[in-house]
């Protein structure tokens, strides 16, 4: 699997700078390469906060979800990615969690650069509280963009002492858009889905005239004192471990609880091959069994 992505995934994002294509293409893989869990039942549905309307993909399993979310917010590197191409991931994790899961469909660079996507996530979340899901029954999580996006809201929350989620993941998070950890180039050839050199292009496309280094851009900056538990995934061969690295120690020093896992000869996100591969499975099931031990006991029973 991981020399069908090199080939397949990372040389196509390596190359092209046409975005639309990009998308198109990232779409197509997905629809061959994902498992879809048995039983669920997908849907589309908008909730509103205040006058912003908020459109998710959801994914429910009748016999075993309850009044609690599962938030998930997807990668594609701010630019590309879909609801649809990560409902398979989000529904397992929900499945197994007991919860129903929601994936926002937030905007993406170039058409809308920062703030536009993480104004939508924070909608999305405010928009589950107006549901009047309660707090304690959500858990907030996401991928590699995503997994920056998952961080950057539990770091807005904090910020404006808002209502927090149980518990929190970020799977390979890019958390310091600067690009300066250490592994962006020492794993630049074993990375299998990231081509290092397409780094600066895409946090162009998605920053505009934004800083990098700002803490309500690169999550290694933010304030996360207060926190509930986090758990942190990644890959040992991708570019992206050094990030999780430190991220795990900034948290350390802010005394946040978090678990960290590191993947061996696996690449960035592998979880999304869940249902194909087994260490995917693996993973996911960690993240579901993470995530029951910080949720209130009547949000576990099927």
């Amino acid at each position: 699997m991981s020399l069908i992505t090199r080939l397949g995934f990372k040389s196509v994002l390596a190359r092209t700078h046409d975005i639309n294509f990009m998308r198109h293409y990232t779409n197509k893989l997905a629809k061959r390469t994902t498992v879809d869990p048995k039983n669920v039942t997908y849907g589309q549905i908008q909730l509103a906060t205040g006058a912003t309307k908020v459109t998710f993909t959801t994914a429910k399993f009748e016999q075993k979800s309850n009044a609690g979310a599962l938030l998930y917010i997807h990668g594609g590197g701010f630019v590309f990615g879909a609801p649809e191409m990560y409902r398979h991931l989000a529904a397992d994790i929900a499945d197994q969690m007991g919860l129903m899961a929601y994936v926002p469909k937030y905007r993406l660079a170039p058409e809308n650069p920062y703030p536009n996507g993480i104004d939508d996530i924070k909608s999305a979340y405010h928009a589950l509280l107006d549901a009047g899901i309660d707090h304690k029954t959500i858990v907030i999580g996401g991928d590699s963009a995503g997994g920056c996006l998952t961080l950057l809201l539990l770091a807005y929350l904090l910020e404006n002492n808002l209502p927090l989620p149980a518990c929190c993941f970020a799977i390979s998070p890019v958390v310091d858009l600067t690009f300066s950890s250490e592994s962006i180039k020492k794993n630049a050839r074993s990375d299998s889905v990231l081509p290092a050199k397409r780094a600066g292009f895409l946090c162009e496309l998605y920053l505009s005239d934004s800083d990098p280094a700002d803490p309500r851009v690169s999550p290694i900056n933010a304030d996360f004192t207060g926190a509930p538990p986090i758990l942190l995934h990644a890959s040992s061969k991708e570019i992206l471990r050094d990030d999780t690295i430190r991220m795990t120690k900034h948290l350390v020093q802010q005394k946040v609880e978090v678990r960290t896992k590191f993947w061996q000869n696996n690449y960035h996100v592998f979880h999304i091959l869940r249902g194909r591969v087994r260490e995917a499975d693996q993973a996911v099931s960690e993240i579901a069994k993470f995530a029951i031990k910080h949720l209130p006991q009547k949000s576990n029973d099927s």
